[in-house]
């Protein structure tokens, strides 16, 4: 995608949205075992959440090498005849 003159990557953009909305659901529910006083719960709560976190970066990982490769394109052959410099 293109703001103004930069290129951001698609897969970027889809990890942080990601990671917003999970850190909201988190919040959500760290406030709900809270007012719940369930606080043997936190824990779990937490470890859930990096390894959700971990999925979407090692996804985006993989992702954004890909998008850089078809962004990029393949690399044009050389022609007879032309110079290196």
């Amino acid at each position: 995608m293109k703001f103004g003159e930069n290129y951001i990557q698609f897969s970027k953009i889809m990890v942080l949205i990601a990671l917003i909305a999970v850190t909201l659901l988190a919040v959500l529910g760290l406030v709900g075992m809270v007012l719940a006083e369930e606080y043997e719960q936190l824990p779990g709560l937490f470890t859930h959440y990096t390894d959700f976190a971990s999925v979407v970066f090692v996804a985006y990982s993989g992702n954004s090498v890909a998008e850089k490769w078809l962004v990029a394109g393949h690399p044009k052959e050389k022609r007879e005849g032309e110079s290196s410099g």
